[in-house]
């Protein structure tokens, strides 16, 4: 994170980074504003990570190594997670396993499983990607030919089932 740097101009560009270091980044912040009893304090961490790419997301699955290469990622680029797996299941087939190539929200939960609370109560990400990720998803899958007929609509009724079950 620099100063130096449009927040515009660093999102999408590819870096090196620690798991273990953004995690305990991501632990400090949180810990920063649960024994703040500043309101003042919660609300400028709450606008820092809701106006920069501060949300790390590896290229690939595998989680592993020691340092891997990702990318920042903003506010609006990220979710919690997928609980119908629709976005892993279709990045997984189709190649896309870097994550860059295919529309849809970039999920945390797999990457920092701990700190759920950090970036839905601090950071007030999205729990689940919305309806029209899931939209942009199929649109992009059948403009490349890669959901087949038979499978678009089991897919789509996985998600209607799991949005007719939150209501």
């Amino acid at each position: 994170w620099t100063e130096s740097a449009a927040a515009s101009d660093l999102e999408n560009s590819k870096c090196f980074m620690s798991l273990d270091h953004m995690k305990a980044v991501y632990r400090y912040l949180l810990s920063s504003v649960s024994t703040e009893n500043d309101p003042e304090h919660g609300r400028a961490v709450k606008a820092f990570f809701q106006q920069n790419p501060v949300f790390f997301v590896p290229a690939g699955f595998d989680h592993e190594e020691e340092v891997i290469l990702g990318s920042f990622y903003a506010f609006h680029s990220v979710c919690w997670g997928d609980l119908s797996g629709v976005f892993e299941k279709r990045r997984r087939e189709t190649g896309h396993g870097n994550k860059y190539d295919t529309p849809g929200p970039h999920f945390l939960y797999d990457i920092y499983g701990g700190l759920q609370d950090l970036f839905t109560s601090v950071a007030d990400i999205r729990l689940r990607p919305s309806c029209e990720d899931y939209f942009d998803l199929i649109h992009y899958s059948i403009r490349r030919h890669e959901i087949k007929e038979a499978k678009t609509p089991k897919e789509i009724g996985k998600v209607k089932q799991q949005e007719i079950g939150r209501a």
